[in-house]
């Protein structure tokens, strides 16, 4: 046995030294190989979920945009406004309101953009009382169901969503004036 290992230490082997030097190349190139493809893959997937995240974060940017103006701002003043103009106008007690509206947004940046924002409403807006010569003091606006829906693009992805609304609005008339008390209700939100 010690005249053996001292032939092999002395490079007298016969090839067996060229057969485990090959042997180990190729584990060290498979696992090289191995480890290049994971480490890649890693990148392209942690790429791809930073621009769905950004995609989702502008689209909530923009969800919570509108909310903010649907509920306290212009966008729920002009459907207010628009359904008592038509039951005004209407010079009926009660009517049905079945609209749709398109709001423009602006988006973020350049590299992002909002399409296909619609409002679909429909609820009843309603005289509530009157005084003694017949003039309005009191009426209502229920909106029974708000559908919004958009999409947001962000470089090349793409992200819907949808929020359902309801709404109860009641006015009381002092002065020429409408004093409104409202209530907005979430009822669904999709993406």
């Amino acid at each position: 046995m010690i005249g053996r290992f001292k032939k092999w230490m002395s490079g007298q082997r016969g090839g067996e030294s060229m057969i485990l030097a090959l042997i180990l190349l190729f584990l060290f190139l498979l696992i090289g190989v191995s480890v290049l493809t994971a480490a890649s893959a890693s990148v392209g997937t942690a790429t791809q979920r930073i621009q769905d995240r950004q995609t989702y974060y502008y689209a909530r940017s923009v969800l919570d945009t509108l909310d903010e103006t649907l509920q306290h701002g212009q966008l729920g003043h002009k459907l207010r406004d628009d359904a008592v103009t038509e039951l005004m106008s209407s010079g009926k007690e009660e009517i049905d309101l079945r609209h749709t509206l398109a709001p423009v947004v602006d988006a973020p940046n350049d590299e992002c953009g909002v399409t296909g924002l619609t409002l679909n409403y429909a609820g009843k807006a309603a005289v509530m009382k009157r005084d003694g010569e017949g003039q309005i003091t009191e009426y209502s606006v229920a909106i029974d169901q708000l559908e919004m829906a958009f999409t947001v693009t962000y470089r090349g992805q793409e992200y819907r969503m949808q929020a359902v609304y309801s709404c109860r609005m009641w006015a009381v008339k002092e002065e020429g004036e409408g004093r409104w008390d409202e209530k907005w209700t979430v009822q669904d939100l999709r993406q």
